[in-house]
């Protein structure tokens, strides 16, 4: 009887000690491409938390031999239902013959629970013909 109940103390030791793994443990991966007639975008990156992005590794490819670059931005839409657009546009100014620009080690971060990322790829001409590609990669740890 004494062993049993030994047996059983241990256990929610146990318990305690895998919940108390830090929070960087329940990081999770994320993806999202968008493609357009001028180029397309892609990126992958690992959810850190529930309002930040790291290791963020975006591919930019003009497509179109028509002397504008084409740049990429992310989407991000809060769990609260706001939306906004990263200030910086990532360009590739290689054009057609080129195989794309790649941005790597790009980190983002918002005081709000991000819900879903998605890319935003333009042609930066006269007119900034843009496409938003769907909502593809929802935040497992918001």
């Amino acid at each position: 009887m004494l062993r049993l109940r030994r047996a059983l103390l241990a256990v929610p030791a146990a318990v305690a000690l895998t919940l108390a793994l830090p929070s960087s443990a329940w990081a999770a991966s994320g993806s999202a491409s968008n493609y357009m007639w001028a180029g397309h975008a892609s990126a992958t990156w690992t959810w850190s938390g529930p309002g930040s992005l790291t290791n963020i590794d975006l591919h930019v490819e003009d497509d179109n031999c028509n002397s504008n670059p084409v740049y990429a931005q992310l989407r991000v839409t809060r769990s609260n239902g706001g939306v906004w657009y990263t200030s910086t546009h990532r360009y590739d100014y290689n054009g057609c013959s080129g195989s794309g620009t790649n941005h790597n080690d790009l980190t983002l971060s918002d005081g709000y629970n991000i819900k879903y990322i998605a890319l935003y790829v333009c042609n930066d001409g006269t007119f900034n013909d843009c496409i938003v590609g769907p909502n593809s990669s929802a935040n497992p740890l918001a």
